[in-house]
């Protein structure tokens, strides 16, 4: 199921160019960070700029250059929110899914979106308790710890998911 076109829908039936990485996909291909989508997503560049948190998103020769007052022709989206206008680097965890869309988005994600867009979708909620703790380390002193508990308060009415990463 996407929401390519601002519902959920089956992938067949959608009449757009998607690319999915669902979020067994991010763990099994080791996608930890945005510039790691490029293995997971045919056609997907995303490259650092003028700084490590600010990104620039192309797909098919759309793209925008970091010293231009131009409008970026690739627009990411985290659950359906623009995540500004050149795309900055977030925590990247307890994503549902990655969904690219190829080729003009005008209609549904504005006039700017010439090239595409890139929709992050975090993890619903479900009516199980439940949740999940990763913890690594490494050389240089690093430390890494990640975790969402998913708690149903009231079933189907209410839920809750938290999640955080250090």
């Amino acid at each position: 199921m996407v929401t390519a076109q601002r519902k959920e829908e089956n992938l067949e039936r959608t009449p757009v160019a998607v690319a999915v990485v669902t979020s067994e996909d991010l763990v099994k291909l080791a996608v930890v960070r945005e510039e790691d989508l490029r293995s997971a997503a045919p056609g997907l560049t995303i490259r650092s700029t003028a700084s490590s948190n600010q990104l620039n998103y192309a797909i098919r020769g759309q793209s925008l250059d970091a010293f231009s007052n131009s409008v970026p022709g690739v627009l990411p989206y985290f659950n359906e929110v623009q995540i500004g206008g050149d795309g900055g680097s977030s925590s990247f965890y307890d994503l549902g899914s990655v969904q690219v869309l190829k080729g003009p988005q005008g209609t549904l994600f504005g006039r700017s979106a010439t090239g595409g867009a890139v929709l992050f979708t975090s993890q619903k909620p479900t009516n199980a308790f439940g949740g999940y703790v990763s913890a690594g380390g490494g050389d240089y002193g690093l430390k890494k710890a990640e975790g969402a508990i998913n708690v149903p308060l009231a079933t189907d009415t209410a839920l809750a998911r938290l999640a955080g990463t250090y």
